[in-house]
């Protein structure tokens, strides 16, 4: 794209199915890039994520214990 057409565009995007032991709590995650022109020819990139955690795995992996021992 040309310069300062990037300028207040966003793109979201979803990840789900994470297979590493240390996600199994992960029920999905959500990424954000919101780019700013910056003038010159310069383009700011701003990206942040978040995670929504599966409601009936604790966080982390702690093994074989069940959530309702915590209750």
């Amino acid at each position: 794209m040309r310069a300062g057409r990037l300028a207040g565009v966003r793109e979201r995007y979803v990840v789900w199915s994470y297979t590493s032991k240390q996600a199994r709590p992960i029920e999905y995650g959500v990424g954000n890039f919101v780019y700013s022109d910056l003038g010159d020819g310069r383009t700011r990139i701003v990206w942040t994520y978040s995670f929504k955690l599966k409601d009936r795995e604790l966080p982390g992996y702690l093994g074989p214990s069940d959530v309702t021992v915590f209750v």
